[in-house]
């Protein structure tokens, strides 16, 4: 190991326009297909996490904040790159053993955020047929409220960056089309002259609006109208519009669409929000706090039983919110922080909502139809594919000069490919193993992760990158051997 070191050191000589950390990338690769990863680190052997029949040691999990020279050196991140080498790992063990992963129970377990919401949406679908009835009258109805207007338009565009004597013509552009529609002209022949490009597509319509959608000044004018009536020539930021209510006979049938949908999201939302009061939602008085912990160390959080609130007849621990938390966008992720108290735990029964409905699903006698869960293999199948591919297992053992053991290939496969990305970043893709996969994975295996290294772990990747930067100083001035 010493000498291949020294060697490191006379190949940034050489190649100049390489850096330190990214010749240190090939260096190791060759070394893992050379010696095996075992033999291959001659430095801190410490173990500070476990997964099957692999092991990562201190220097090893070091050695990723050396390579991504730009990570922050701190231990939730350090704590991460533990949780992919373990998930890679354990999944990389039971694929290469020829298990597909595709069983029924680990394709509901790896998706069932897809699963749950299919089996709701068949629940809704179900409500929907019992109680929704969309007859003519119903149609007539919604029409005269006017609360959902179907609207049509001409825009004559004029933006902010115009003279006024350009607006001024653009004004009268738009008076003079509507000039013609008010003396008998057609509006297909007024959209000809339509500048907005979406609407000019479509006929001019722009759909079935709501209070709430458009700007102000075209909203007024819009819901001022009776059926079949145009509006006077209307100015709004975009320009000079001339906006136009079409009679229902025009629209039926789009527009019966519109309703339809409005009348089942509605039925869907006064359903959902009413599961709180009928399960008896209770939050604990720690609620928020719980939530906050939660978010900052998600990983160490997972399998924790601790009760954030109940329902009739069960309770939501944190480890149901860690699942939920993976599901929610990462911008929900960040605004935790910034939340308060009553923020946290609207979220929180917002969350366990997803919950509650899917077990009325259940108690509806609610099935997965066979048609979506061969949907949701494919997808897992196809990802699977994937990350089996980026790990590069075949090739590794194609390049190995000894004899190894078919696990130990494979544990060379996962840290070189956790090598690659760490120091080529940019240029590996990075694919997790399968969301909630590493779940039922980590249920059925030996594995753990030693969070009391961490801080070892942390001093030993800063030492290194000292080593490295002095290293990487003097070979930008002259210094060093070739």
């Amino acid at each position: 190991m010493g000498r291949a070191l020294q060697r490191r050191g006379g190949i940034c000589r050489n190649e100049g326009t390489l850096s330190m950390r990214r010749v240190l990338v090939g260096l190791w690769m060759a070394l893992l297909a050379g010696c095996g990863l075992q033999d291959a680190f001659v430095g801190d052997g410490t173990v500070v996490a476990r997964a099957g029949n692999h092991r990562l040691t201190l220097r090893q999990l070091a050695d990723f904040m050396v390579m991504r020279e730009l990570l922050p050196l701190d231990a939730p991140l350090v704590e991460r790159w533990a949780w992919w080498w373990v998930e890679y790992s354990l999944f990389a063990q039971r694929v290469g053993a020829g298990d597909s992963l595709l069983d029924s129970a680990s394709v509901v377990q790896a998706r069932w955020p897809d699963v749950r919401a299919a089996m709701v949406d068949s629940m809704y679908a179900r409500l929907a047929e019992q109680r929704l009835a969309l007859t003519e009258a119903t149609l007539d109805s919604a029409y005269a409220a006017g609360d959902l207007l179907p609207i049509d338009q001409i825009l004559i565009s004029a933006p902010a960056s115009l003279s006024p004597e350009e607006r001024a013509r653009k004004r009268r552009r738009a008076e003079a089309v509507r000039a013609r529609l008010v003396g008998g002209g057609t509006w297909a022949a007024a959209n000809e002259a339509n500048e907005d490009p979406g609407s000019r597509a479509t006929g001019g319509s722009i759909g079935v609006i709501t209070w709430g959608t458009m700007v102000p000044e075209f909203e007024q004018a819009a819901f001022a109208l009776e059926p079949g009536e145009i509006s006077p020539v209307t100015r709004t930021v975009y320009g000079y519009h001339i906006i136009r209510r079409p009679r229902l006979d025009e629209v039926r049938e789009d527009y019966a669409r519109v309703v339809e949908d409005t009348l089942y999201w509605r039925m869907r939302d006064a359903y959902t929000a009413q599961l709180v009061d009928r399960w008896e939602v209770r939050l604990e008085p720690r609620a928020p706090e719980m939530i906050r912990q939660a978010a900052e160390q998600p990983n160490r959080a997972k399998h924790s039983a601790d009760r954030i609130g109940s329902f009739t007849g069960g309770e939501f621990t944190v480890s149901n919110f860690i699942r939920w938390l993976q599901v929610l966008p990462s911008a929900e992720h960040e605004a935790i922080r910034r939340s308060n108290d009553d923020e946290l735990r609207d979220l929180a029964r917002r969350v366990i909502r997803y919950d509650l409905e899917w077990l009325e699903a259940q108690n509806a006698g609610i099935v997965l139809p066979d048609s979506e869960f061969v949907r949701i293999k494919r997808r897992l199948a196809r990802d699977i594919a994937l990350v089996w591919g980026l790990l590069a297992v075949d090739s590794v053992r194609g390049e190995t000069t000894s004899a190894r053991s078919e696990d130990d290939v494979i544990a060379t496969a996962v840290y070189g490919y956790l090598v690659r990305f760490a120091g080529l970043p940019g240029q590996v893709r990075f694919e997790r193993v399968p969301a909630f996969l590493p779940d039922k994975l980590r249920e059925e295996a030996e594995w753990s992760i030693r969070y009391g290294l961490m801080d070892r772990v942390l001093e030993r990747a800063a030492e290194l990158r000292a080593a490295l930067d002095s290293a990487e100083a003097a070979v930008d001035t002259g210094g060093g051997r070739r």
